[in-house]
């Protein structure tokens, strides 16, 4: 059986928040934890809204035959 995989789409690249960064990490953990691949993308939200971005990244994960895709909402109009 194929291994599943996550991939979560963080509103900042990595490095530019440690709480959001901690996220990342603790997600990282649990899902390696039950061999889940986890894979993280960012888009950089202060340069561009959800709106903008998050569709963009929603059809990269699903091109890419992800099994689950978690977004971090900044912004809960878009």
């Amino acid at each position: 059986m194929a291994r599943k995989k996550v991939l979560y789409i963080s509103p900042l690249p990595r490095g530019s928040n440690p709480a959001i960064d901690s996220i990342s990490d603790g997600m990282r953990i649990a899902f390696d934890a039950r061999e889940i691949d986890f894979e993280q993308r960012s888009d950089d939200l202060r340069r561009k809204t959800s709106t903008e971005s998050l569709p963009e990244q929603v059809q990269r994960a699903i091109d890419a035959n992800v099994d689950a895709i978690i977004f971090y909402v900044v912004d809960p109009q878009a």
